[in-house]
């Protein structure tokens, strides 16, 4: 059952990407990085390969910062306690698309479990200094960035 449902889940994702290399749409976006004690929460996701910040797309009539929280609450089961606060916007011109991405900071959180069981295939706690190597390059990117101090950037996944 689990590995129809990916399948059913990565051949939903083949054709959303056809759709954006015909319409080329412009597109917003959230990422949420939840952070405590020098971990990171990432998750794998049924349809892509590597780990990622919980997020996706931002709903009619929502707000970014709301966006992340809703991302956080459904992927992950995090309750962010203090309101998440904008880490940089980015963009990501990928899968024919142009992609605005709102990625945002929330140290101070719990974890329940996640009810969202077709798109997250595993959630997990990561050393801080330590990601996974099959982690996005733009996880990666901005962790490094978070380890820096540098908050409030601009530039490319």
């Amino acid at each position: 059952m689990q590995r129809a449902r990916n399948g059913l889940m990565r051949l939903a994702y083949q054709v959303l990407r056809l759709k954006w290399f015909l319409l080329r749409p412009v597109t917003v976006g959230v990422r949420i990085m939840l952070i405590q004690n020098d971990e990171v929460v990432l998750l794998k996701q049924t349809y892509l390969p590597d780990w990622h910040f919980p997020g996706g797309m931002v709903d009619r009539g929502e707000t970014m910062a709301e966006a992340a929280e809703r991302e956080a609450a459904e992927e992950v089961g995090a309750t962010c306690h203090t309101p998440p606060r904008l880490f940089g916007i980015f963009f990501n011109y990928t899968e024919w698309k142009s992609d605005h991405v709102g990625v945002f900071l929330c140290e101070d959180f719990t974890l329940q479990p996640s009810s969202d069981r077709w798109e997250v295939q595993s959630i997990e706690r990561f050393p801080i200094h330590e990601l996974p190597a099959d982690a996005s390059r733009g996880s990666h990117r901005r962790i490094a960035e978070y380890m820096r101090g540098e908050i409030g950037l601009t530039g490319q996944w």
